[in-house]
């Protein structure tokens, strides 16, 4: 066998491996702004709300929702809002709270310097087809520019 056909099978061999992996792509959306006046002045709220089948890492950042996918199928969005943005700085009074889960949920970073001011959460949904996963971020609004903007969401 030729050096030539020998690189043909490994590349082969190596393709049909990679096409038998597991997609996992990111998929984002941006935060709808929070209709319910509920929250108390003051307070930063953001209620993250997912369908999960497998096992996802779920980044918040600013106004945005960034989904990787580990296993199973893409997560979507289940009607998730905020009531600000999550702060691109230090973020004061800092809480996490499973509201809603079926399966393991759990908080991986805080939003620091260190993971770009994003908040990172964990799920991971071992039961049969897809579950309803609903986290809360909230935080203490100190000013900066946090709130939403009604000219910048009429884009």
């Amino acid at each position: 066998m030729t050096m030539e056909m020998r690189t043909r099978r490994l590349l082969l061999a190596l393709l049909c491996t990679l096409m038998a992996l597991p997609a996992m792509a990111d998929s984002r959306f941006r935060v709808r702004q929070m209709t319910r006046n509920d929250v108390p002045v003051g307070k930063g709220q953001c209620d993250i709300r997912l369908m999960v089948d497998g096992e996802v890492e779920v980044s918040v950042r600013g106004e945005m929702v960034i989904i990787h996918t580990i296993s199973g199928r893409d997560a979507r969005d289940a009607g998730s809002e905020c009531n600000a943005r999550l702060p691109g700085r230090d973020v004061p009074d800092f809480r996490f709270q499973v509201v809603d889960s079926r399966g393991e949920i759990r908080l991986l970073s805080e939003p620091s310097r260190r993971s770009d001011y994003g908040a990172i959460v964990g799920i991971r949904d071992s039961k049969g087809g897809e579950g309803r996963y609903h986290f809360r971020l909230s935080w203490a609004i100190t000013g900066g520019g946090d709130r939403y903007d009604d000219r910048r969401d009429r884009r």
